[in-house]
């Protein structure tokens, strides 16, 4: 008997196909899931389904609901996770451009309350591809009540530059961090910022 009288193609049993559900309420998308407690749409989370992709509108977050300490959530430019019921870390992702040398603020957000660690990573690049740079900066905060304190100075952690006027730092105003980036004049530059937020409290 040769070989290939004895390989046999394996059947394959499939079921008929289930019925179709009925149309999301959202216009121009093909599969929507809607869900809330109540079974009902009213309140409900929506998760949007259109073009191979999975998109929830406002995020999502994985582990216990009644308890964030243990969460990890997911949303459009952040990414935050609790890790227990001290400590927190969030990474931002944000974008600018300029075209002058007033200093911007690319990223920002309250200080909490205890100890913080702000670490930037800025990535810039000119219009015409012809400069570019990069700024890795941390910055140590602590709020206590409301009084804000700078533990030390900004740290350099790597700065890479085609023209020494770029910039970024961290600084604080009131109670809120920002992460701040300087270009030149007439020039227009895009700017990108990743920034992780580590903070404890007792």
């Amino acid at each position: 008997m040769s070989n290939s009288a004895a390989l046999k193609t394996p059947a394959v049993f499939q079921g008929p196909p289930g019925p179709t559900g009925a149309a999301g309420p959202i216009a121009g998308l093909d599969k929507q899931v809607i869900y809330n407690n109540s079974g009902s749409a009213a309140g409900a989370i929506g998760f949007e389904y259109a073009a191979g992709v999975l998109s929830v509108p406002t995020g999502i977050s994985f582990g216990s609901l009644t308890s964030p300490a243990n969460q990890i959530t997911f949303k459009q430019t952040k990414f935050i996770e609790n890790g227990n019921t001290k400590g927190t870390s969030t990474n931002n992702h944000t974008n600018v451009q300029t075209t002058n040398a007033t200093v911007t603020v690319i990223d920002s957000g309250a200080i909490p309350t205890g100890v913080s660690v702000i670490d930037t990573v800025v990535v810039a690049v000119k219009s015409d591809y012809t400069a570019g740079a990069s700024f890795k900066r941390s910055m140590t905060f602590l709020n206590n009540g409301g009084v804000i304190t700078a533990i030390g100075s900004v740290t350099d952690g790597g700065t890479k530059e085609t023209n020494p006027a770029w910039d970024s730092t961290i600084d604080s105003s009131g109670t809120t961090w920002r992460a701040t980036v300087t270009g030149v004049a007439a020039t227009t530059i895009t700017w990108y910022c990743v920034s992780r937020i580590q903070s404890v409290a007792p």
